[in-house]
């Protein structure tokens, strides 16, 4: 097993309690094949096509963390506050994710316009909500490592759903970080 494997499964066996759905066999048998298979497939490399001019090398030796919720909802950095009331929204709908979690007290969801639905992913994954698991069991993406890395640690996100001849406008989507090698997953689907 390499080094990347090694730590990746260990990175998610002491800290597979923080993610959200934990407790759903459906949820928690998504996250070990998706694990199983990020460790199978390994870090891309030059020979590999698309990443041939990129080298995440270094990533393979590195050790992760990922943040508690709690912590990056409850207490949102100050930079990070002000630069959300400080830049101008491009849209009216703005979610804000922070450490891969969406802090709804930041994020603007009120002028959403009927025929338009904003679905948190934690909620849905707690509520074992069938929609996330098979919309991330995509084919086309079970041979990329880092689709199966964010399955596999996937804490929150948002589904949008948007009803056919629906004009769904803009909707700005901000992701920003309060640490350094934390592993964070959000998804947009």
């Amino acid at each position: 097993m390499t080094v990347f494997a090694e730590n990746l499964i260990g990175a998610f066996e002491s800290q597979k309690h923080l993610l959200s759905g934990a407790e759903s066999d459906a949820v928690a048998n998504m996250r070990s094949q998706s694990l199983d298979t990020a460790a199978r497939l390994g870090l891309p490399s030059f020979r590999d096509e698309h990443w041939k001019y990129t080298s995440v090398s270094s990533l393979g030796e590195r050790t992760f963390s990922i943040p508690e919720p709690s912590k990056t909802t409850g207490n949102i950095p100050r930079d990070i506050k002000e630069i959300n009331e400080q830049a101008p929204p491009f849209a009216e709908t703005r979610l804000v994710f922070i450490d891969g979690n969406l802090v709804e007290n930041l994020s603007k969801v009120d002028a959403l316009t009927d025929g338009i639905s904003v679905k948190r992913i934690s909620k849905l994954l707690s509520d074992n909500d069938s929609i996330v698991t098979s919309s991330l069991n995509n084919e086309s993406l079970k041979n990329s490592v880092f689709a199966q890395i964010n399955t596999s640690f996937l804490q929150d996100g948002a589904i949008i759903e948007v009803d056919a001849g629906t004009s769904a406008g803009s909707i700005e989507v901000v992701f920003a970080g309060s640490g350094i090698y934390q592993l964070t997953c959000p998804r947009l689907i």
